[in-house]
Parts: C-alpha cells; sequence; structure tokens
C-alpha cells in the first residue's frame, strides 16, 4: 500500500511525457492536472529536460 503513491506519480509523469510528445502545451497539461503552467513545469523535471534537448517551449 506504501506505494501506490510512488506508483501514481510515475503514471502522472508518463503522461505528462506522453502529452509533451504530442505537442500539448504546458498550459494543456497543467489544466488536465488542475494546476498552474508553472507548477506543471516544476513537478515535471524530466519533461524539462527533454524540451531543453530539442523541443522549443509553448
Amino acid at each position: 500500500m506504501a506505494r501506490i503513491p510512488d506508483l501514481a506519480g510515475e503514471l502522472v509523469r508518463a503522461a505528462v511525457v506522453a502529452d509533451r510528445q504530442t505537442e500539448a502545451s504546458w498550459i494543456e497539461v497543467g489544466a488536465g492536472l488542475g494546476i498552474s503552467t508553472e507548477a506543471a513545469r516544476t513537478r515535471s523535471g524530466r519533461s524539462r529536460r527533454m524540451e531543453q534537448s530539442g523541443r522549443s517551449e509553448r
């Protein structure tokens, strides 16, 4: 039961990566999570690194 929060976090991160790969904006990602655009970027460090390696900011 203690792993449920960890697994939920992994699921959210995977969904964010998938959304960004289909060119969803950070505004859309944040809205889908019910958080601000900046919070979505901050919470998704892995996604941000992917973006810095060649994707433009939207």
